[in-house]
């Protein structure tokens, strides 16, 4: 929450900065920096949210989470690639559903959903996350959109360049956040078989086996394993 507030103003101290000496920021570098740490702060939140639902016993809760987690680099990524064809795309979107699909929009609704998952009963973490997944995807048609169609206005070629640096990073990190889910997603499945009464059991009863075939090599004991049960051949 204190990084989603503190993201506001990182954009006005730098321009203020800027105003008095131009050497001390790099927008170029500064717009990178930005991006990822707000695509890594969202994904992190939503990997997050799946792990909570998965632990509540939530399967949809945990599905959108996942949902949220690919799909929040999207509206980036299509902002990339419309500035690098020289075709301006407004931060803010249109209507509810693409101002959830925003930074600000994606932040607030991400916050609230990790801190009050299930307020009273209500699954409020699904529905957001449901929301931000609709939210991402139309956002990022909306500004493929505009990428493809025609604009009186043209970005200048430094903005461009900056935008195609912008894509190949942004690029990369969509990778590594279908890499992560993936991965996640793995990780509490393979948990939750462990953690069945029937895994447990058979985990137990392998621990026993185990002893007992140690303990009868140990002692040169003549064993076989017949149908669960444990025969000696030591002789009368």
């Amino acid at each position: 929450a204190s990084g989603s507030l503190m993201d506001a103003f990182d954009g006005t101290v730098a321009r203020m900065i800027a105003a008095e000496d131009p050497s001390k920021v790099d927008f170029k570098k500064g717009q990178i920096y930005d991006a990822l740490s707000d695509r890594f702060q969202e994904t992190g939140l939503a990997l997050g949210r799946a792990w909570s639902a998965d632990k509540r016993g939530n399967t949809f809760g945990k599905l959108a989470a996942f949902a949220t987690a690919v799909t929040s680099p999207l509206p980036s990524i299509s902002r990339a690639i419309s500035e690098s064809l020289g075709r301006p795309v407004p931060e803010s979107g249109k209507g509810i559903i693409g101002l959830i699909g925003t930074r600000p929009g994606r932040a607030v609704l991400g916050t609230v959903a990790t801190l009050y998952p299930e307020p009273k009963r209500l699954p409020l973490q699904l529905g957001i996350d449901a929301a931000l997944s609709v939210s991402n995807i139309w956002t990022t048609g909306d500004r493929l959109r505009t990428a493809l169609g025609r604009s009186k206005v043209s970005l200048s070629p430094e903005t461009r360049d900056e935008a195609k640096t912008r894509l190949k990073v942004l690029g990369a990190f969509g990778a590594l956040a279908v890499s992560a889910s993936l991965f996640t997603y793995w990780r509490l499945n393979r948990r939750r078989l462990q953690e069945s009464p029937e895994i447990k059991a058979e985990t137990n009863l392998m621990y026993v086996i185990r002893e007992v075939e140690q303990y009868c090599t140990e002692q040169d004991l003549d064993h076989r394993f017949v149908g669960g049960t444990l025969t000696d051949f030591i002789g009368p």
